[in-house]
């Protein structure tokens, strides 16, 4: 989750960096990033989604599925991983 919470400061400071409109939500800091091209929609999509877990893991909503979470947090390096290259990648093309 603490992978999930550093992605989402990393897309705030380029939508702040950027001046482009503030996201109002972890979220929709992914969201921003897609919309100017930075990330892929799918992995915007995934990232989106995390942050809706990582909201229930950390603030204890309802009962959590251990048995998900474990899947989430496996499956979901490859997402991690697809947000850093493509974070780098925009990086690089801006000079």
């Amino acid at each position: 989750m603490l992978a999930v919470q550093v992605c989402a400061h990393i897309a705030a400071h380029i939508t702040t960096d950027e001046r482009w409109l503030p996201a109002k939500s972890l979220a929709e800091g992914f969201s921003r990033l897609e919309e100017h091209g930075v990330l892929q929609a799918s992995t915007a999509e995934q990232l989106r989604r995390a942050v809706g877990l990582r909201k229930v893991v950390a603030h204890g909503y309802g009962r959590v599925d251990p048995t998900f979470v474990f899947a989430a947090a496996t499956g979901g390096l490859s997402d991690l991983s697809d947000f850093a290259r493509e974070v780098a990648t925009w990086l690089a093309a801006q000079g």
